[in-house]
C-alpha cells in the first residue's frame, strides 16, 4: 500500500493479512520512486538485512538497510525483543507475496516542526558528542547526549571510526538547519525523525504519547547540537 504523507511525500506499507502495519518505508517524492522503494525493500528482506535497535525506553523496533547500509523502512515499536523479532518473522513471510494496492490513501500524518533556535550557548548546559564502537561487529556510530547523560541521537553504525565522524557532522549540520519532521506510528505515538536535504532520515528518536512531548524533545535535541562538545576520540 503506498500513502500520500505530506506535499509531495508519499510512503509504502507493509500489511499483514489482518491489516496490522509490519513496515514503513522512507519517503518518496512521488509514487513511482515508492514502487521502486518497494521492490528495493523485497531485495533487502529476502538477504535479511534487518537490525534490531533498543530506544531510551527499553522498547524494540528494527531497521531494514540496504547492502550499502541505507535505511530503508523502519518497523513499529514493541515493548519486548521477542515481540519485535515475531515482526520481523512477519515481514520477511509477507513481504514477497504481498499485492499493492491501486488505491493511494490520504494519511498527512508527517508534521514539519522547525525546533526552537534560542539558544544561550555561553550559559546552556552541554550535550556531549561520542564516537561509539560496538563490541560485536566493530562497526562505529556517532551519538549525541544530553548533559544528564541521555542518549538523545545516534546515527547508522558504519564500518569505520572516519566514516562515524563524517556522520556526526552531517547531522549537527542537518540538526541546525531544523531539518525534523514528526510522524505517528500505529499506536498513535509521536515519533521525530531528523531527515537531510532529500528527505533521506539519519536519526529517529524515542516515541512520545503527546505532540507537546515530541516537540519538547526536539527542541532538546537542537539545543545539545549547538552546545555539545565532541569527546576525545
Amino acid at each position: 500500500m503506498i500513502k500520500h504523507k505530506g506535499e509531495v511525500e508519499y510512503a509504502a506499507y507493509l500489511l499483514a493479512s489482518n491489516g496490522e502495519v509490519l513496515l514503513t518505508s522512507e519517503v518518496y517524492s512521488s509514487v513511482d520512486g515508492a514502487i521502486q522503494g518497494i521492490e528495493t525493500i523485497k531485495k533487502n528482506v529476502a538477504l535479511d538485512n534487518f537490525e534490531l535497535v533498543q530506544d531510551k525506553a527499553k522498547r524494540y523496533f528494527y531497521k531494514l538497510k540496504s547492502s550499502a547500509n541505507r535505511l530503508l523502512c523502519v518497523g513499529e515499536v514493541y515493548s519486548t525483543k521477542q515481540s519485535c523479532v515475531k515482526s520481523v518473522e512477519s515481514v520477511k513471510r509477507f513481504a514477497e507475496s504481498a499485492v499493492l494496492s491501486e488505491k493511494i490513501e490520504e494519511d498527512l500524518t508527517i508534521i514539519e516542526y522547525a525546533p526552537n533556535k534560542n539558544v544561550d550557548e555561553k550559559s546552556a548546559l552541554k550535550g556531549k558528542w561520542k564516537i561509539v564502537e560496538d563490541d560485536d561487529t566493530g562497526y562505529f556510530c556517532a551519538q549525541l547526549f544530553a548533559s544528564n547523560g541521555e542518549l538523545l541521537l545516534s546515527s547508522e553504525y558504519v564500518s569505520s571510526e572516519k566514516a562515524a565522524k563524517s556522520s556526526l557532522q552531517n547531522i549537527r549540520k542537518n540538526a541546525l538547519a531544523g531539518n525534523f519532521v514528526i510522524d505517528r506510528d500505529k499506536n498513535k505515538n509521536y515519533v521525530f525523525k531528523l531527515r537531510n536535504e532529500k528527505k533521506s532520515i539519519l536519526c529517529i528518536g524515542a516515541s512520545y504519547k503527546t505532540l507537546a512531548a515530541c516537540q519538547k524533545a526536539v527542541d532538546s535535541t537542537y539545543r545539545f547540537c549547538v552546545t555539545a562538545v565532541a569527546d576525545k576520540f
